[in-house]
């Protein structure tokens, strides 16, 4: 796993699979219309689907904003995000209540920031991310971090190991045991 101590280059960092429900270019337009399109180094990586979509994201493009329509080992996605401040998930409230990406991010490193809803939420509860309830809540939390400039100090493997697989059929077993005659 590459190092947590390498300089930031990106303030966000946005992957996995790219389409039009995650939110992302709902994101973006919010950025240009609130004239942020250059406030933020922004790496945005993944499969983009469909074609008119990826069209669409192009246009909001810049020296600050790329988009790698490409999918990357999850070694090339950790050395990313040991360059990353902030990981995350613009996605539309309604569409979203769990995410594999977000699991996924948890061993990565950087901060997590994602809508007030479903297994975000939850992590949220358990002090391990941050959630936004609109954009403005969102630039507002995006600005801490980045002032800051600190990366995320917030200790994931308890909680990982707390619900990994095998602790998951240990809870299993005993709650089958104290509930079974």
């Amino acid at each position: 796993m590459p190092s947590k101590n390498k300089p930031v280059k990106y303030d966000l960092l946005i992957w996995g699979t790219i389409k039009k429900y995650k939110g992302i270019d709902k994101f973006l337009d919010y950025l240009y219309k609130h004239h942020l399109q250059n406030k933020y180094k922004i790496y945005i990586t993944g499969s983009v689907s469909p074609p008119s979509y990826k069209n669409k994201l192009n246009r909001y493009l810049n020296e600050n904003i790329k988009l790698y329509d490409e999918f990357l080992t999850f070694e090339q996605l950790a050395e990313i995000a040991s360059e990353s401040l902030i990981i995350l998930f613009p996605y539309i409230e309604r569409s979203v209540l769990s995410s594999g990406a977000l699991m996924d991010s948890l061993v990565l490193g950087p901060h997590i920031i994602g809508p007030d809803t479903g297994a975000f939420k939850d992590l949220k509860n358990e002090g391990i991310i941050e959630t936004y309830t609109h954009y403005d809540d969102l630039i507002k939390k995006i600005d801490l971090f980045v002032k800051t400039g600190t990366k995320n100090s917030v200790s994931v493997s308890e909680f990982i190991e707390e619900n990994s697989w095998q602790n998951f059929s240990h809870k299993i077993n005993n709650w089958l045991v104290n509930i079974l005659p």
